[in-house]
């Protein structure tokens, strides 16, 4: 039996990630082929920085001022600081600042 080997074109349409990264290996007719989509990459919303008390955005922010932050951090469960002082990192999320420092917060949530 003689069989003739050529080209064929296959289509794989996924959803958007939401996450993580997420990888899987699709086999087709015996040849694997590893599938890699990115995750998401964190970013803050244009003007995504504002004061927590008056939610005013485009004002600078006073030293050690509460503030709210607006962006896409990943689909992190809801999470809540159960004590003080405040942790730097909560449902595995932590606020970075360019200097390096970290910040800590109070509340994470999806959809906000």
């Amino acid at each position: 039996m003689v069989v003739d080997v050529g080209s064929a074109t296959i289509s794989l349409v996924l959803a958007a990630n939401p996450g993580t990264v997420r990888s899987a290996i699709v086999s087709i007719a015996g040849i694997a082929v590893s599938v890699t989509q990115p995750g998401l990459v964190p970013s803050i919303n244009p003007a995504g920085i504002v004061n927590a008390a008056s939610f005013a955005s485009g004002s600078p922010l006073a030293p050690g001022s509460i503030a709210t932050l607006y962006g896409s951090f990943l689909n992190i469960p809801l999470a809540m600081a159960r004590s003080t002082p405040l942790p730097n990192n909560l449902a595995g999320l932590s606020i970075q600042f360019a200097s390096g420092q970290r910040r800590p917060y109070s509340l994470s949530r999806v959809g906000r």
